[in-house]
């Protein structure tokens, strides 16, 4: 991607937890498992991937994400960005997330 397509990207794109979604937290992480496919195996996110998941709430776009994110730790948007989606890609495919 390059930076205006990321830019278009990060704009359009919002994330929410999909309904068939169990969530336990814990002191300093949170495990999700999705309850379809059967098979699924539970995740635990922690660390970056717990300040990723605490800012997706189904209003904020992968900008306001991103952003929130640079802005407490210090870091580019645009080099936040290829991990951040990549994030949300990989608990989209693990049926987590979805995109709208």
């Amino acid at each position: 991607m390059n930076i205006e397509m990321d830019r278009t990207y990060a704009q359009s794109s919002r994330w929410r937890l999909r309904s068939d979604v169990a969530v336990v937290a814990h002191d300093e992480r949170v495990t999700v498992l999705a309850l379809e496919p059967v098979d699924a195996v539970p995740l635990e996110l922690a660390g970056p991937g717990l300040e990723i998941w605490a800012l997706v709430d189904g209003q904020r776009d992968l900008a306001e994400i991103v952003g929130r994110l640079g802005d407490k730790f210090g870091i580019g948007a645009e080099a936040l960005l290829p991990d951040v989606v990549k994030f949300m890609e990989q608990l989209e495919a693990a049926s987590i997330l979805e995109r709208y």
